[in-house]
């Protein structure tokens, strides 16, 4: 499906407001640095209008950043591309505008529509319903490829892209990995086999990424919006593969924690609904098993189901699994050389896709072990991470994804 367009006279009248928030708040340039690590910086904004919310996340990133941007994601909420309407047709192109210079390739850009935002790396345990957040990465020697996918086929990169990427890690230089961003709309029903194509072509592939929110358009349309360099689509998916000198730890951590075991459905009624469960009445046998496998949990959903890790669990409750997801974090981070957290946090970056259905308690956790590295996150209807026990990325429910990208030197560095 063809990038959601404008009329031209709604475009001159955006593009005139645009310039005066440039003019108003945009003052001097950045320098160009040749430091081979990375450096990243996150911004956030909740303007009353769209324009000048980006400028000012730009203005935030130029003060971090100081050089210029080879990435950047843009996360934007539904109630604000709800509010701006013809505004958000042009989103990617405000950032692209900001960071434009004569000479200089304007960076990358991939995003889209959330629900709520993880408002800044100050305020990381706050959610935002209201609002504008970019991250914005300096990534020195790695190659950029944006894609667009509307199906399960490869994305059409060009070969030298191709050729780049499937460089299996060990055999080019050294360092050097592959690792991919996602973000899909909520009616793309074949991200998950998109995903799973992606591993098949690139094994060594890490992947993160989520499942924008619907409707990011308001009353018009009851479709999502996802963000490609200075183009919007209300279909399908986006994303960047990137090879390089990088590296992403993922690590996803559900929102349900299993109780009770299996049982047996024995009968179920005309309209579907079970009636009984090993032979007793199901709610009979659901409030003993749940009392005895959780007695002193508060009262919380249920949910029905086999639990996939084969521990024969039947139920789930509704409970972050916080101690799951802090263990994680506190793996990776010791995997991380002494002192880089404290002595240069901009060297690393963190990014979190979250259930909308569970708490802000993983955001709490990001502000309580990595308080001062950039991290941007938000609220999303799917999240995509490593499977448990399985090889590649795919789509989860009712979890909590999180990466953490770096510079593939800071590990050989560990000591």
């Amino acid at each position: 499906m063809p990038s959601v367009w404008p009329s031209f006279q709604a475009y001159l009248t955006l593009f005139k407001a645009f310039q005066g928030a440039v003019s108003a708040r945009w003052s001097g340039g950045y320098s160009q640095t040749n430091s081979p690590l990375f450096r990243f910086a996150v911004a956030y904004s909740d303007h009353e209008t769209l324009s000048q919310a980006v400028v000012r996340c730009a203005q935030q990133i130029k003060g971090k950043l100081g050089c210029q941007p080879d990435l950047c994601q843009l996360l934007i909420t539904s109630r604000t591309s709800s509010r701006h309407g013809e505004s958000l047709r042009f989103a990617p192109s405000f950032v692209q505008e900001c960071f434009s210079q004569r000479e200089v390739k304007p960076p990358a850009i991939i995003g889209g529509v959330v629900e709520s935002l993880l408002s800044s790396p100050e305020q990381q345990s706050t959610s935002q319903e209201y609002g504008v957040s970019l991250l914005a990465a300096s990534l020195p020697e790695v190659n950029i490829h944006p894609f667009h996918s509307t199906s399960t086929s490869l994305p059409d990169l060009g070969t030298t892209a191709w050729q780049q990427l499937l460089v299996p890690p060990g055999q080019g230089r050294p360092g050097d990995n592959a690792v991919g961003l996602l973000m899909s709309e909520p009616h793309f029903s074949a991200v998950d086999e998109l995903l799973h194509r992606l591993h098949g072509a690139m094994p060594w592939l890490s992947m993160v990424g989520g499942v924008g929110h619907a409707p990011a358009w308001g009353e018009k349309s009851l479709r999502g919006a996802l963000f490609l360099n200075n183009r919007v689509y209300d279909s399908g998916a986006v994303g960047v593969l990137m090879s390089g000198p990088l590296q992403i730890d993922a690590v996803v951590a559900p929102g349900c924690r299993a109780v009770g075991q299996a049982q047996t459905v024995t009968h179920v009624v005309a309209d579907g609904y079970i009636h009984t469960l090993n032979g007793q009445p199901a709610i009979q046998q659901v409030f003993e098993m749940t009392k005895a496998a959780a007695p002193n949990l508060p009262r919380l959903e249920l949910f029905f189901g086999v639990d996939p890790s084969g521990a024969g669990h039947a139920f789930s409750y509704s409970m972050q699994s916080i101690d799951q997801l802090r263990a994680q974090l506190q793996r990776i981070i010791g995997q991380l050389p002494e002192g880089a957290l404290k002595e240069d946090p901009q060297q690393l970056c963190g990014m979190l896709f979250s259930c909308a259905g569970i708490s802000h308690a993983d955001a709490e956790i990001l502000a309580e072990l990595l308080p001062a590295i950039p991290c941007q996150g938000g609220k999303f209807q799917g999240e995509a991470g490593p499977a448990a026990g399985k090889m590649g990325s795919s789509m989860h429910q009712y979890s909590s994804s999180f990466g953490l990208l770096r510079h593939s030197s800071l590990q050989a560095a560990m000591a």
